[in-house]
């Protein structure tokens, strides 16, 4: 697995929640918006950071997160893709991976995927 760095856990709780009120607002699937909320949740809680319960595998024994969402969680603290890429893995638009992308670089005082690299190894 690719090493992951810092990730606020909170933050990534929140994109969560902020995720499933998107779901819902459309009248997506209730099971899939139970599933971002349980989600966010189990990340908010968790005992550990966020980057190393993704590392030690903890996260993907964790209550809430179900494979799917762990691929989720992943994908968008570890790689580079684009906010059309991620906005089809999550079967949104693209300008709501960028609302969201812009509110997680307001939340941590950022303004770039070159800053949130670098945030997101602490």
């Amino acid at each position: 697995m690719k090493t992951v760095e810092a990730m606020d856990k909170k933050a990534a709780a929140q994109m969560l929640e902020q995720i499933a009120s998107f779901l819902e607002l459309r009248g997506e699937n209730p099971f899939r918006i139970r599933a971002f909320r349980a989600a966010a949740r189990a990340v908010g809680s968790l005992s550990s950071d966020l980057p190393t319960a993704l590392e030690d595998g903890s996260l993907a024994g964790t209550k809430g997160i179900g494979p799917a969402t762990l691929q989720i969680i992943t994908e968008l603290a570890t790689t580079g893709q684009q906010n059309r890429e991620i906005a089809q893995a999550l079967f949104v638009t693209t300008p709501t991976v960028e609302f969201h992308l812009r509110n997680a670089y307001r939340k941590l005082g950022i303004a770039s995927r070159t800053q949130l690299a670098g945030a997101l190894r602490g």
